[in-house]
C-alpha cells in the first residue's frame, strides 16, 4: 500500500515535471530525485519484510515442536480425584511432554520486535508447567488448598497459551 503511494507521488511528480518544463530531457536529469523518496521506503520496507520473514519461520518451527509430540490426556479436575494415584501418573506424563517441548521452543530466536510477546509466552508456559507440579504436589499430599489454588493458576496461563498460540498461528503450541 505504502509502495502504490508512493509510485503514484512519483508518476504524479513526473507529469508536473514533464508539464512545467515542457521537456523529456528535464525529466531525466530529474529522475534520481523522484527515485530517492520511492527507493527509501523500499529501503526501509525491506527490514520489516525480512523480520516477518524471520517471525514466519520462529512460527512454523514451533508449530511444528509442539505437533511432533502426542496430545496429552491430561484433563484437569475441579477437585481432587478420587483415583489420586492414575491422576499423579497422568500429571507425571503431561509435565515430562511440556517439559520436553518448552525445552525446544526456548532456543527459538525471534526477531526483535517479537522478542517481547515470543517470551511472555513462554514464561507463561513455565508457570504452567510450575502450576502443574503444584498440581502433582497437592494431588499426592491431598492438599485441597494447594490443588484449587494450583489448578486456579494453571487455568488462568492456559488461557494466555491458547490465546497467543492461536493468534499467531501455532494452533499445537496451545495448552
Amino acid at each position: 500500500m505504502i509502495k502504490g503511494v508512493v509510485l503514484a507521488a512519483v508518476i504524479g511528480t513526473a507529469v508536473l515535471v514533464v508539464a512545467a518544463t515542457g521537456g523529456i530531457a528535464d525529466l531525466r536529469s530529474q529522475l534520481p530525485d523522484i527515485r530517492k523518496p520511492f527507493n527509501e521506503v523500499n529501503d526501509a520496507l525491506k527490514g520489516t519484510q525480512e523480520r516477518e520473514r524471520q517471525w514466519a519461520h520462529v512460527v512454523k518451527e514451533a508449530d511444528s515442536i509442539c505437533a511432533r509430540y502426542p496430545q496429552g490426556r491430561f484433563v484437569l479436575k475441579p477437585a481432587l480425584p478420587p483415583n489420586r494415584a492414575q491422576y499423579v501418573h497422568t500429571i507425571r506424563i503431561e509435565l515430562d511432554r511440556e517439559g520436553a517441548i518448552q525445552s525446544e521452543l526456548v532456543v527459538l530466536q525471534p526477531p526483535a520486535n517479537y522478542v517481547r510477546p515470543y517470551s511472555l509466552f513462554l514464561h507463561n508456559r513455565q508457570v504452567a508447567l510450575a502450576a502443574l507440579e503444584r498440581l502433582q504436589s497437592a494431588t499426592k499430599e491431598k492438599s485441597k488448598e494447594d490443588y484449587v489454588t494450583a489448578a486456579r493458576v494453571l487455568t488462568q496461563r492456559t488461557r494466555s497459551i491458547h490465546t497467543y498460540a492461536a493468534s499467531v498461528g501455532m494452533p499445537a503450541c496451545a495448552l
